[in-house]
C-alpha cells in the first residue's frame, strides 16, 4: 500500500534516483528521506553525510534503501504497539498497518487515542480527526485522498494503495 501511495521515484538499473523537490527534503525510493535517516544508511555501510542535498539526483542501490525502508516501518510499528499499548487498546493487524503508514507518512499519530474514544473504528473517526493528518496544505489534495485510503484501511480493511 506505501508503494501505491508513496510511489518510489526513478529507478535506475538496481538503483533508486535521490529526488530533490523545492522546499523538501531529499528523498529515495518510498519517500525514505536523507536527511531524517542518514544513521540508517550509513549503518549499513552506505555513507550519508550533510550537506543532504548533494545527492540530488545520485542513485542509491534498491536494497540498501528498502532495507532503510524496513527499519523505518519497524520504528513506526512499535511507536503505534507501544500507543495503543499504554491506552490499553487491543486493535487487529489491519487496524495497526493503518496507524504504522499513517505514522510513516505524517509523522506522528496524536491525538489518535483520544479520537478512538470519541468515533471508534467508523467512517466518523476519518473525516473527523485522520483525514485532518494532511499537515502540508501545499499538498493537502492528494494528501487527503492518502488519509482517506489509510482510513479505509483501519475501519474497513480495505488495502487500496493506488494513487488514483
Amino acid at each position: 500500500m506505501l508503494l501505491g501511495l508513496e510511489g518510489t521515484g526513478n529507478i535506475i538499473g538496481d538503483s533508486y534516483q535521490v529526488y530533490c523537490n523545492a522546499n523538501d527534503v531529499p528523498t529515495v525510493g518510498i519517500g525514505v528521506t536523507l536527511t531524517y535517516h542518514y544513521q540508517k544508511f550509513n549503518n549499513l555501510g552506505f555513507n550519508i553525510t550533510s550537506p543532504y542535498d548533494k545527492y540530488c539526483g545520485t542513485t542509491i542501490p534498491v536494497s540498501i534503501v528498502d532495507q532503510v525502508h524496513m527499519m523505518i516501518l519497524d520504528e513506526d510499528m512499535t511507536a503505534v504497539k507501544r500507543v495503543l499499548a499504554s491506552a490499553g487498546l487491543n486493535l487487529n493487524q489491519q487496524q495497526i498497518d493503518a496507524l504504522t503508514i499513517l505514522d510513516y507518512n505524517a509523522g506522528n499519530i496524536n491525538g489518535f487515542v483520544e479520537a478512538y474514544n470519541l468515533y471508534g473504528s467508523s467512517d466518523a473517526l476519518c473525516s473527523n480527526w485522520w483525514v485532518s493528518k494532511s499537515i502540508n496544505k501545499a499538498y493537502a489534495s492528494a494528501l487527503t485522498k492518502r488519509r482517506q485510503k489509510e482510513c479505509q484501511l483501519f475501519v474497513h480493511g480495505i488495502y487500496d494503495g493506488t494513487y488514483s
